[in-house]
């Protein structure tokens, strides 16, 4: 029970700091559809707007280190991503997918 706790804490940081680049570039409201099965948890933004440049997914982990002095994004501060990230734009509609394996 623990580890869903603290593994559903941290896909919502991550969450939350791709949101705050997103409703930064969106024109008008964001679409956010969460779906889950037993190992993967995937959060789909859509919104009219542009892409965000957001963070990669799932840095190595000797590169963590590095990337946080450089980017200095709260989320490689904390050690916290998704695995997988797509971005994709039609026009002026945008879609981010956040995949996070547990």
């Amino acid at each position: 029970m623990e580890d869903s706790c603290r593994d559903a804490a941290q896909v919502r940081s991550v969450v939350d700091t791709a949101l705050e680049y997103v409703t930064a570039n969106a024109d008008g409201p964001v679409e956010i559809q969460m779906r889950s099965d037993t190992f993967d948890i995937l959060v789909t933004m859509r919104y009219a707007g542009n892409l965000p440049s957001l963070p990669d997914a799932s840095p190595k982990n000797e590169m963590v280190e590095e990337r946080s002095f450089v980017s200095g994004l709260t989320g490689y501060l904390s050690g916290l991503h998704a695995d997988r990230i797509e971005r994709s734009a039609k026009g002026e509609q945008c879609e981010i997918k956040l995949l996070f394996r547990l």
